[in-house]
């Protein structure tokens, strides 16, 4: 699990610092009203809906990065990571936490700084494990 959320890091880094120049206003466009959507839907209680749209958003740098092979081999990891998503979707304060650091992360695109916008996807991935692994059973740790 960790090992997997190491790599996931590291790539969704790299894509956030990829597509960062390649954001116009668009796109800037549709990555705001992603958070706003995210955190309308946590204020009204729909944390499901508030991840979903958390989802989206580390999607859409994905996608703008320009590199099949980087969507290839993340699309691989997300079948890893889903239930690791449910479960952090329960940490309490996690879904409000995550919504903090993705807009650092917005913030940092909206700059055109690409290496600080892909510091913080990268600080963000390492929160939910670490909040992960705070809250869960040790045990699970050992069996993966």
């Amino acid at each position: 699990i960790e090992e997997t959320f190491q790599i996931r890091a590291s790539l969704e880094e790299l894509a956030v610092s990829l597509a960062t120049p390649r954001l116009d206003e668009k796109d800037l466009n549709e990555i705001e009203s992603l958070l706003r959507r995210a955190d309308t839907a946590l204020t009204q209680g729909e944390r499901e809906q508030s991840s979903a749209f958390g989802a989206q958003f580390h999607q859409y740098f994905i996608q703008r990065a320009d590199n099949r092979r980087l969507v290839t081999i993340l699309s691989g990891l997300d079948d890893r990571l889903k239930c690791f998503r449910r479960i952090s979707d329960l940490i309490t304060g996690r879904l409000e936490k995550s919504r903090k650091q993705h807009q650092q992360v917005f913030e940092a695109v909206c700059q055109g700084d690409a290496k600080r916008a892909g510091r913080a996807m990268y600080s963000h991935w390492q929160s939910v494990l670490k909040d992960i692994k705070e809250t869960s059973d040790e045990r699970l740790w050992d069996k993966q």
